[in-house]
């Protein structure tokens, strides 16, 4: 028998559950086939379904949950696809859900859906925004813009 370095690589293939290869090295997964490999966002498990379980999943790797369990990525908040997965891209900018277009967005003030008509609702959105001119959504609020509405 010879030495072997530690890795999920050298994992022996009777490792064949996503808890043997856990209890093996804590940063590997089951393969298929049997045996381990290094963790990463696309490999988790179905059964993780919140960011939270993604973020213990893969510690520091802008792990984010996906439909139907699992987990991808994080990169930009158009790309992420789930509503409870909504919340930070991976700059750490926060996103919001647009229930209108189901889809989830910056959370910009012009991205603020139309139903914000007033300057309290814009406010209530993000407090660098007030109401556009027509009344239907937001923009960043400056101080001549801000002003007209006095």
């Amino acid at each position: 028998t010879t030495c072997k370095e530690k890795t999920c690589a050298n994992a022996p293939t009777t490792n064949n559950t996503h808890d043997l290869c856990t209890s093996y090295l804590s940063t590997c997964t089951v393969k298929t086939g049997g045996g381990c490999q290094n963790r990463t966002c696309a490999n988790a498990p179905v059964t993780l379904t919140t960011n939270d379980a993604c973020e213990a999943y893969l510690t520091g790797n802008n792990c984010i949950t996906k439909s139907g369990g699992g987990c991808v990525t994080n990169t930009t908040c158009a790309a992420i696809t789930l509503e409870a997965a909504c919340v930070k891209n991976s700059s750490g900018q926060t996103c919001f859900w647009d229930s209108a277009s189901s889809s989830c967005k910056d959370k910009t003030c012009l991205n603020a859906p139309s139903t914000n008509t007033t300057h309290d609702l814009c406010q209530a959105f993000l407090n660098t925004c007030t109401v556009n001119s027509t009344s239907a959504g937001c923009v960043q609020k400056t101080c001549r813009k801000f002003n007209q509405f006095l």
